[in-house]
């Protein structure tokens, strides 16, 4: 009768085990992608010593030819790089970026404090990624001006997948504030 009981107990256990052991939901951390990439900086001595340098993704039909309508996908949490010396290459990755269609992938400058400024005044695009490394965009048209830059590639990203090699340029010469607090273009 004793061995019986052992043999339950044993069995039982090892049923427990299997059940919980099972993985089931991880929380939907596979379902979630991400891209990366390197970004290659142009004049990098004009890189503010104030504010933060984001990386950002912008969720489908966000970007628009004169930039975007609303946040990025990773607004809350965007990826920040920080100045090394004279570097001008950073590779990046965003991660925990959901299935689906992304409008850009974008280098900005966050000014200090922005919440104290009006929406046009709070970042500055420096570059986007549009299928071409050798040349920077802001992917922002403005008609009847001189600016006239491609349009951002739109990323479609697969339920797990990691994109590599989205490669870039941006330039800190669009980040200029004058004595008004105020961006302004070169």
């Amino acid at each position: 009768m004793k061995i019986n009981n052992v043999v339950l107990t044993i069995f039982l256990v090892f049923i427990l085990a299997s059940f919980v052991g099972c993985g089931g939901d991880d929380g939907g951390s596979s379902d979630l992608g991400s891209i990366s990439g390197t970004i290659t900086f142009e004049n990098v001595a004009m890189w503010p010593d104030d504010g933060e340098l984001q990386v950002v993704v912008f969720p489908q039909n966000v970007w628009q030819s004169f930039g975007p309508l609303g946040p990025p996908q990773n607004f809350n949490d965007p990826l920040i790089l920080t100045k090394n010396g004279s570097q001008t290459q950073y590779t990046y990755t965003v991660e925990g970026l959901p299935e689906g269609d992304y409008s850009a992938l974008a280098a900005g400058w966050r000014r200090p404090n922005s919440q104290n400024f009006p929406g046009s005044q709070r970042t500055a695009t420096i570059g986007v990624h549009w299928g071409n490394s050798s040349t920077t965009s802001m992917g922002v048209t403005v008609p009847g001006t001189a600016l006239n830059d491609p349009a951002p590639s739109v990323i479609s990203l697969r339920r797990g997948e990691d994109i590599t090699d989205l490669n870039f340029r941006a330039d800190f010469r669009w980040v200029q504030i004058n004595q008004d607090s105020i961006w302004t273009l070169p």
